[in-house]
């Protein structure tokens, strides 16, 4: 049971941090693309650029809480359960 229970913790850490990769990767590309300029017109607007900063510090969010989440299950994994006597 405890071998089962370590494997599970460390495989969602792993799926959690890949998430985070994957957010990673699509952060990359969305700002070497422009970021939001695809969306309006004006190249250099003022809602623009609010559009662009949106969804980089949401990615940015989304980046840390899967790392956060993952780092914890994977942690947890490694850890042995307390014994009580």
């Amino acid at each position: 049971m405890k071998l089962f229970r370590t494997a599970l913790f460390m495989a969602g850490g792993t799926c959690w941090i890949a998430a985070a990769l994957v957010f990673g990767a699509f952060l990359f590309q969305y700002v070497t693309r422009g970021a939001g300029l695809q969306f309006i017109l004006l190249p250099l607007s003022s809602g623009s650029v609010l559009f662009g900063l949106v969804h980089v510090v949401g990615l940015m969010t989304a980046i840390a809480l899967c790392f956060a989440v993952g780092t914890g299950l994977f942690a947890r994994g490694l850890v042995p359960p307390a014994t009580t006597h």
